[in-house]
């Protein structure tokens, strides 16, 4: 069974949400959240008791989703999960607005796959069709939120549209919140520091980010080790606040897991993380800032080359791949 927007935020309200001056509808991005009265105050918070896993949630045989018996849910939470997921999350097109985009990115050219590749795509996406089960892991990037290191599912502030002066999510002991006044929709930003590339693989839509990461390459330096690069900004160390790349070695090359060359809100230190790496590794401190000028000019022209390579191709998915390539020329304009 589905619910209509206002009885599902009526629920809501009686679970603990917090949903002041908001209605749910359509709106040109699909489902939103919108101010009832313009310029007046909204605020939203999910309790943390609505928060859930991902894996809280399991197919039934008719192919809705329902959480799992062992969840430990109460019956009233359990229930108002199914009927959110099937009136506005996942039943409400999820799986075909997900097939719609592995189509898209299936149907680029070749010569556009090999530059994703490096750029940080996976072979999949680029190849297959998703089952759902694949599909729902999908779906669930774009609509959840870490908290304590766990990712969760956040209902009805999940609907909140992106851009980029929007309001920022607030995380907190009891929950997850969104204030601020808006004129008409409801707007939230996030991830801001991601790499505009990767950005757009989890989210399927182009945005600025304040980070540039460099593609994946591989470069020979003379009378040293090979120098493997990825695009694995899930595999970092923290030291003094900021995100290091993580660092292996061995007798055939070095490797880090991603090297960021852009950071708006630090600009001086991606060259400084990457020489001290290097230098670490037994690298003049000189040849490893020559090295670093390398990979801008080395992205410059890969971004360049993607450019000139999408006026091959048409479509939605490829305007917005040329979109996000311009905001990583525009930042690399800055080093």
């Amino acid at each position: 069974m589905t619910v209509n927007a206002t009885e599902l935020l009526r629920q809501f309200r009686i679970l603990g949400g917090v949903a002041e001056n908001v209605c749910i509808r359509q709106g040109p991005h699909g489902y939103g959240v919108f101010a009832v009265i313009p310029k007046r105050p909204v605020r939203l918070m999910v309790p943390s008791k609505l928060l859930i896993s991902p894996e809280t949630l399991a197919f039934t045989s008719e192919g809705n989703l329902a959480v799992k018996n062992e969840s430990g849910l109460s019956a009233g939470l359990a229930a108002f999960h199914a009927q959110y997921q099937r009136s506005f999350g996942w039943g409400a097109g999820g799986f075909e607005r997900v097939k719609h985009y592995h189509q898209q990115m299936c149907d680029l050219p070749s010569a556009l796959k090999n530059f994703l590749l490096i750029l940080g795509c996976s072979n999949d996406l680029l190849s297959q069709m998703p089952t759902p089960v694949q599909a729902f892991k999908e779906h669930c990037i774009s609509r959840q939120i870490a908290v304590s290191g766990t990712s969760k599912l956040m209902p009805v502030i999940e609907l909140i549209n992106y851009a980029s002066d929007g309001a920022p999510y607030v995380v907190m002991p009891e929950g997850v919140s969104l204030s601020g006044t808006f004129e008409n929709e409801v707007l939230a930003r996030y991830r801001q520091s991601m790499d505009a590339f990767h950005f757009f693989f989890n989210y399927r839509f182009a945005a600025s980010g304040r980070s540039t990461l460099s593609c994946e390459v591989t470069v020979d330096i003379p009378q040293f080790k090979p120098l493997r690069i990825t695009r694995l900004d899930g595999l970092f160390d923290v030291k003094n606040g900021a995100r290091w790349p993580r660092v292996s070695s061995n007798k055939d090359e070095i490797h880090l897991s991603f090297v960021e060359l852009v950071n708006l809100d630090a600009p001086t230190l991606p060259r400084q993380v990457f020489i001290d790496l290097l230098s670490a590794q037994g690298l003049a401190i000189s040849r490893a800032g020559q090295l670093f000028d390398g990979l801008l000019d080395h992205n410059r022209q890969v971004l360049q080359d993607f450019l000139c390579a999408c006026e091959n191709a048409e479509g939605q998915v490829v305007e917005s791949l040329k979109a996000v390539a311009r905001y990583q020329v525009s930042n690399l304009s800055l080093v």
